[in-house]
């Protein structure tokens, strides 16, 4: 939408997903406030465009920086985007595992990332 195509399900990809996947993805971001009622991108779903991230990790930013906590939220999406934060060497498990029970949170994985 953001590149200016109007209907996605006439669109002439080069390797068409499903129609399914289509509609649950228009689905997905005008839930998030990025389509309007029309369709057509509104105003936060242009800004969402212009961040290279997963809509949900846009929209979050977006949201934080008006209620401001901004920086925690990009510590979260930052450790998110990633397929773990800590490095496990085979030869020292034990080693690694307690050096990361330093940064564990009883409050749960998340606060364990910040």
């Amino acid at each position: 939408k953001a590149l200016g195509v109007k209907n996605l399900q006439k669109f002439n990809f080069i390797e068409r997903p499903a129609s399914g996947s289509i509609k649950r993805a228009l689905e997905h971001v005008y839930a998030l406030g990025a389509l309007d009622n029309r369709g057509e991108l509104s105003s936060l779903g242009r800004t969402m465009s212009k961040l290279p991230l997963d809509p949900m990790y846009a929209k979050a930013i977006i949201t934080a920086g008006e209620l401001g906590c901004t920086e925690e939220v990009i510590k979260l999406v930052s450790a998110l985007s990633v397929d773990s934060l800590f490095f496990t060497p085979s030869k020292e498990r034990q080693r690694a595992d307690a050096a990361r029970m330093k940064f564990a949170s009883p409050d749960g994985d998340h606060l364990t990332c910040l």
